[in-house]
């Protein structure tokens, strides 16, 4: 008994050394424990200590004074049994910047300032302090702007406050972003009708973006005295955006007549506005009279002079074509002759001006004659909801006898009163004594009223077939149901003659 117990007491205590030995050789590693800066500190007793792996799996860490979000040298502690070990955890930061790229190739406006973050989706780092900069041409920027429209390419440079650097090849194209037109300070009377809406908006590249514009009223009131901040916002195609912000300044009526506001298009307004073909229409895909009516509505005028005696002329005309410094208007010889000195133009929205202006007409046998006004003279707001007729120079190819076309006067006379006429083709080549105009009319049922002469004619569609130039006698002999209308044949000649004219 006495011999097994002195075997036990043996092994006990052999047991007990080795325990302490590997004990003993458990010990801190000599070097710092690295933590990558917001990694998050481990609590494995493996990467703290050195020793017998039973002895190590053992002890315990303590973490708690370590601070993982911020660079520097902290303390660990490590407890195995009745020892207690610290160890230094060194919090550093070696990894750059993350630079996370766009899903496409970013487009930037011409002459405007770009930092870097404009060129990628996000730059972000555990740092405090990143330094970003663009390298382009040879050298780092910290803005960069183009002047003129193209591709490039560049590298976006970010650094954190360790040095850490990032790098991020970009492709992109400088664009022109679109432009916000006929937004201005403006002062309206209490209680007028103003839309606010009431703007044009256009890219070289994607055309008319009118019906994209954002409009952020505020409090405007028209019927409340008061400076009304409007701001309008509009996007292309790629992103670029425009914004204008203006003041409009409800006044009482009787002092609207002390501030002149500058309304005026820029030619380069009015040339980007002439370029995207901001002024035109589509023809109708089916014809339908009703809807081509309202078609070419923004496109009528009424001519009227007056003269001394009480006496007055009157007669119809269209917008032929808008460019940049003139509008050019489409009505008959015989209206333009008589009204062409001192005539009042009054536009389809109720805007009038007195005119004189210059003319010319065709030296074939036809009634069609075209005439000019500066774009400045005529009132902005008005220009801008202008519309040209829409020519199409095969037009008779497709016109037949019966098919319906119609003739619209709008503000008749000088009036308030509108004048359709729908009609149909009788012929295309009948001749008017009156004027020795041969082959060049067309000819149609139903009267059209004094003062009609020079009123656009369409089809259904909207396309234009000529321009009214009397009523009178009819190859039939029925005085009462003709009309006749100017064939468009002869505008080629008169837009040549024009443009010589305009130059002289």
């Amino acid at each position: 008994m006495a011999k097994k117990f002195g075997i036990l007491m043996g092994s006990l205590t052999l047991l007990c050394a080795v325990f302490l030995a590997g004990v003993a050789v458990a010990f801190p590693r000599p070097n710092p424990v690295f933590l990558e800066l917001d990694e998050e500190a481990s609590t494995d007793p493996a990467d703290y200590l050195l020793g017998l792996p039973f002895a190590v799996k053992r002890a315990e860490v303590d973490v708690s004074g370590v601070n993982p979000d911020r660079v520097g040298t902290y303390s660990a502690t490590v407890r195995i049994f009745l020892f207690e070990y610290t160890v230094q955890v060194e919090v550093r930061d070696t990894t750059g910047p993350v630079i996370q790229p766009l899903g496409l190739y970013p487009y930037i406006a011409v002459g405007r300032d770009y930092v870097p973050e404009d060129f990628v989706e996000s730059i972000t780092d555990c740092s405090d302090v990143v330094q970003r900069a663009i390298f382009y041409n040879g050298g780092d920027h910290d803005t960069i702007r183009f002047d003129t429209p193209g591709e490039h390419q560049a590298v976006i440079r970010a650094v954190d406050e360790w040095g850490n650097e990032s790098r991020r090849d970009v492709t992109f194209t400088v664009d022109e972003a679109p432009v916000i037109i006929g937004a201005f300070d403006r002062h309206i009377a209490v209680g007028s009708d103003f839309d606010v809406e009431a703007v044009a908006a256009a890219d070289s590249v994607d055309g008319v973006l009118s019906d994209r514009v954002e409009v952020d009223v505020g409090a405007f009131d028209p019927k409340m005295a008061g400076d009304y901040p409007i701001t309008y916002l509009v996007r292309d195609n790629y992103g670029l955006e425009s914004v204008k912000t203006v003041t409009v300044s409800v006044v009482p009526r009787s002092e609207l007549r002390r501030y002149e506001d500058d309304l005026s298009l820029t030619r380069e307004e009015m040339t980007l506005l002439c370029d995207v073909d901001y002024f035109g229409y589509e023809p109708l895909a089916e014809p339908d009279c009703e809807a081509a009516a309202a078609l070419i509505e923004p496109t009528l005028i009424n001519l009227k002079r007056s003269f001394g005696n009480g006496g007055w002329v009157s007669g119809s005309g269209a917008v032929y074509r808008v460019t940049p410094d003139f509008v050019i208007f489409l009505s008959v010889t015989h209206v333009v002759e008589d009204i062409h000195s001192d005539c009042h133009v009054l536009f389809f929205d109720g805007n009038g001006i007195t005119e004189d202006f210059a003319y010319v007409t065709s030296d074939q046998p036809n009634e069609l004659a075209l005439f000019v006004i500066p774009t400045g003279d005529i009132p902005t707001d008005t220009l801008l909801a202008l519309k040209e007729l829409y020519v199409d120079p095969d037009i008779y190819s497709e016109l037949q006898e019966g098919d319906e076309v119609l003739s619209f006067a709008k503000h008749w006379d000088g009036t308030s009163r509108d004048l359709v006429k729908t009609m149909k083709v009788r012929s295309l080549t009948t001749s008017i004594r009156e004027f020795d105009l041969i082959n060049s009319l067309v000819e149609t049922t139903w009267n059209l009223h004094s003062g009609m002469s020079g009123t656009p004619t369409v089809d259904g569609r909207g396309r234009l077939v000529g321009a009214a130039s009397a009523t009178g006698p009819s190859t039939t002999g029925y005085s009462d149901n003709s009309a006749f209308h100017s064939k468009i044949d002869v505008l080629p000649e008169l837009e040549e003659k024009l443009e010589l004219s305009v130059k002289s």
